[in-house]
């Protein structure tokens, strides 16, 4: 029983280890997506901009 418990217990550990690492990517995954799509929707209202001076 007592080993049972200590499988169960490595294996909780890596399951929130696993659930941790996979948070922090996608968390990093997500930051870059939305600093691309920020950078692509300013250098498009620039265009826009540079379009209206002209």
């Amino acid at each position: 029983m007592y080993m049972l418990w200590q499988g169960t217990k490595g294996l909780a550990v890596l399951y929130l280890t696993g659930t941790l690492f996979t948070g922090l990517a996608a968390a990093f995954a997500g930051l870059v997506v939305i600093r691309e799509v920020a950078r692509i929707a300013v250098s498009q209202t620039q265009l826009e901009d540079t379009e209206d001076e002209v």
